[in-house]
């Protein structure tokens, strides 16, 4: 799974990324990685921020929201390339 994840963090950081931003894409990194490797991580996700302010756990409603957020987004590239 790590491969996977590495991937999709050096193709798509950028910097001055948003707080959002990177969430959401720490969120995709994990999910790709738990996905080619189901036993990777168990079935819960754990994300937090850290910067000077300090620390703070994204809460399970967040994640969750991104997960579903990914899911619409890889089905509607799937029928893309199907129409093709």
């Amino acid at each position: 799974g790590i491969f996977q994840a590495t991937t999709i963090l050096d193709e798509n950081y950028h910097d001055n990324m948003t707080e959002q931003e990177g969430i959401e894409l720490c969120v995709r990194a994990i999910q790709e990685a738990k996905r080619r490797a189901p036993g990777v991580g168990g079935f819960s996700m754990d994300v937090a921020i850290i910067n000077k302010q300090g620390s703070r756990e994204i809460s399970q409603k967040e994640i969750n929201a991104i997960l579903v957020k990914n899911k619409n987004y890889l089905l509607q590239k799937e029928r893309e390339i199907s129409k093709q």
